[in-house]
């Protein structure tokens, strides 16, 4: 076969797929295309992943767990038998404990940002 002109790296990588594809080995895709053996052999696992790994957008993301995971139903036996737990750290106001508040899931108090640059100034 007569040398063919490449006019870019993404058309090289297509005709050196498809060339071992049709059954050239590796050692004369390198001579055809005189390049080394690692970056033909590189393409090509590159290519084979690519095709056989699919989509990026089908595979799914396991959702991460959680520190508190393993605790979730002892604060939640907790919050169910004291709801008002948090209550008391409303209402101090003055104190260091003014400021906290509930976080979105509603499990833990936490302090807003001034009262947490208030608390590392007071130390």
């Amino acid at each position: 076969m007569a040398p063919l002109y490449v006019r870019d790296r993404q058309e090289m990588d297509h005709l050196l797929v498809t060339m071992h594809a049709q059954g050239w080995t590796m050692r004369a895709l390198c001579r055809y295309f005189k390049i080394g053996r690692n970056t033909v052999r590189r393409i090509v696992r590159k290519n084979k992943a690519r095709r056989d790994g699919g989509h990026s957008l089908l595979v799914s993301k396991l959702p991460r767990g959680s520190k508190l995971d393993a605790f979730l139903p002892r604060i939640k036996e907790l919050l169910a038998a004291y709801p008002n737990i948090t209550g008391p750290l409303r209402g101090i106001a003055g104190s260091r404990l003014s400021g906290w508040h509930l976080d979105p899931s509603g499990l833990l108090a936490v302090a807003s940002p001034e009262t947490q640059t208030q608390s590392h100034h007071s130390l």
